[in-house]
């Protein structure tokens, strides 16, 4: 499990990488101070549903992978606020 403290003054980070980690879930607002963050991998784990608010705050995002989990549905408003958002990777 994935928590907001593992986070914690990597403000400047700009990629993280969970590949094959047997991640099930993750906190609500886990990236929310990571505000430099442009690429996230989550592929190869046994994600089955994302918070709502978990890219609340991630503008800059510009591409999330997220191959090869247990996601049947993601929420409405999940890639909302990402303007920057060019590859979204599902399968």
């Amino acid at each position: 499990h994935l928590r907001k403290e593992h986070f914690i003054n990597l403000n400047k980070l700009e990629s993280l990488s969970f590949w094959n980690d047997e991640l099930t879930t993750i906190d609500e607002n886990i990236f929310e101070d990571l505000v430099e963050l442009k690429k996230i991998h989550f592929q190869f784990n046994n994600l089955s549903t994302l918070p709502e608010n978990v890219f609340k705050n991630n503008q800059k995002l510009e591409k999330i992978f997220l191959i090869h989990n247990k996601l049947k549905t993601l929420p409405v408003k999940i890639f909302e606020n990402l303007t920057q958002l060019k590859m979204l990777w599902l399968q």
